[in-house]
């Protein structure tokens, strides 16, 4: 039974993939002025034929704001294979155009669309990565990130105001009402 869910699902999963990225040639760590080399390759999909139309953008941490486009909307200049193909060569900018802060914490996306086999629709897959970027920096980029409080619930920017400092009691003053509260215990429990 075992054997064929675990059978049941890696076919699930397969049917579900078409183009994977090549994980061994994108690194996960980047500084702005490197080249960044793309690489992907193919799985076996009966149900999906002809070349697909591959898009690549960087997104912000949430993947919720698309910042860069990289590649396409395009069909790849080679026929990707099973063996790594080089889908887009981009060189990092240092900086780029949005108005919110960002830090080094950035989503490439790939989505890419096939002809189905026996359907008048097409189907279409994103496929994601975290990367690391150090150094890029975001003109004008000095509101907040909207999207922040959305994901977290937070604000990752507080103010600098009265309001925002909440002032705690000093670590003695806890330790002593601790200390209090422990042998007035002891010493009810003693004398009952």
């Amino acid at each position: 039974m075992l054997k064929k869910c675990v059978l049941m699902l890696l076919g699930v999963c397969n049917v579900l993939a078409g183009i994977e990225f090549d994980y061994l040639s994108l690194r996960p760590v980047y500084n702005a002025g490197d080249y960044m080399y793309i690489e992907v390759h193919t799985t076996n999909e009966p149900d999906l034929v002809g070349p697909p139309v591959v898009t690549l953008k960087l997104y912000d941490e949430f993947g919720k704001t698309p910042l860069v486009d990289i590649f396409g909307p395009a069909q790849p200049a080679e026929p990707l294979k099973s063996k790594p193909t080089q889908l887009a060569e981009w060189l990092i900018p240092e900086s780029i155009q949005y108005p919110y802060q960002v830090n080094d914490h950035f989503r490439l996306q790939m989505t890419y669309t096939y002809k189905k086999k026996g359907s008048q629709k097409d189907a279409t897959f994103t496929k994601e990565r975290e990367i690391l970027i150090h150094g890029l920096k975001a003109v004008p980029g000095n509101k907040p990130n909207p999207n922040y409080g959305r994901i977290t619930g937070s604000n990752p920017y507080p103010q600098n105001s009265e309001e925002s400092v909440r002032i705690l009691s000093t670590p003695t003053d806890n330790g002593a009402t601790w200390a209090y509260t422990m042998v007035k215990s002891l010493l009810v429990n003693q004398l009952l």
